[in-house]
């Protein structure tokens, strides 16, 4: 596979009364053409602003900056304002996690899905409703022509994000960034909206960054997993080596918290909270909660070590030692 995105040392500042908030920490990583690279971690630790700020969708204050910043051999550094607005939409698209506040309540659905394939194709309305119609039979609305004059208030939350998925695939994407899509669905909705994802990643050959909280959608759907946490890439593994062999802490301890992983039948849990990310971090932000953390994790810098070919993680502990811990945790 060839390479269609890469990022290093994203940084993301915002200013705020009590001092800078930096709620992504250089952040490096790449993706591939056809992959799904998913994005794991807990609520605020600087999933969503990572992918916000590769399409320029920052909240006004906030300021990026970073080292490297291609797609698909293009510089989005460099590129202006229009530029970045011509590429958004078209090559790369985002999915939100709400869809009833994605969607513009006043206008009809067909008008919301013919102005974004008119904006970047240009064209006719009638082979923009075409594409309209055609995207919304392939992501399973049942008569998609009579759809494109309702309201998104007259559709089910399901309904809604089939709707941003064909929005998004409107003008052929290179790649899709999907914000925890099935966050205000119910479970039976949402694994069809996740089926229904990888179905058409295959179809279109699309490269698919999927962020999410949840383990059990990235043992589905990724093929790599990067797991944040106060903003930083904490370990980042092809997803069958994570599973095997979990080196952060963070990360095995996502892995107590997975139904059925303990040999007790408890969930497993992490004690506190994620950290202020104000001003600079000082060592491993996961330190105060980490229950082999020693003197040492609080000082200084701790770098991504590589574990395995294609296996990295930011930790003072050799893998076997925090693993040892983890098999523990659960018998």
């Amino acid at each position: 596979m060839s390479r269609l995105l890469e990022v290093g040392d994203l940084r993301v500042k915002i200013p705020t009364s009590e001092g800078p908030l930096y709620p992504v920490r250089s952040v490096s990583f790449a993706v591939d053409k056809g992959e799904i690279l998913c994005i794991v971690g807990e609520s605020g630790c600087g999933k969503s602003l990572t992918s916000l700020a590769l399409v320029g969708l920052l909240p006004p204050r906030a300021r990026r900056s970073a080292e490297r910043l291609l797609f698909a051999g293009e510089d989005l550094l460099r590129a202006n304002r229009r530029r970045i607005s011509d590429i958004r939409g078209n090559r790369i698209a985002m999915i939100f996690q709400d869809p009833m506040s994605s969607l513009n309540p006043v206008y009809t659905i067909g008008s919301q899905l013919v102005e974004v394939f008119v904006r970047h194709h240009g064209g006719g309305r009638a082979a923009s409703r075409a594409r309209a119609v055609e995207l919304l039979e392939k992501v399973g609305i049942p008569s998609p022509s009579e759809r494109l004059g309702q309201f998104p208030h007259q559709l089910s939350g399901g309904l809604r994000q089939r709707v941003m998925i064909a929005m998004a695939l409107m003008c052929d994407p290179d790649l899709l960034i999907a914000d925890e899509p099935t966050t205000a669905l119910d479970v039976t909705i949402q694994a069809q909206v996740l089926a229904l994802l990888k179905r058409l990643q295959r179809e279109f050959g699309l490269a698919v960054i999927l962020i999410t909280h949840d383990l059990g959608v990235v043992a589905r759907m990724a093929d790599r997993v990067l797991v944040m946490y106060a903003g930083e890439i904490v370990e980042q593994a092809r997803t069958e080596d994570l599973f095997a062999r979990p080196c952060h802490p963070y990360t095995q301890g996502l892995m107590r918290c997975l139904p059925g992983r303990t040999d007790a039948g408890r969930l497993g849990t992490i004690d506190g909270t994620v950290p202020s990310m104000i001003g600079d971090l000082e060592g491993c932000a996961f330190a105060e909660r980490c229950q082999l953390a020693f003197a040492q994790c609080r000082c200084g810098g701790i770098a991504l070590a590589e574990a395995e070919p294609g296996h990295a993680y930011r930790c003072l502990l050799p893998p076997e030692q925090s693993l040892r811990h983890l098999r523990e945790a659960e018998e």
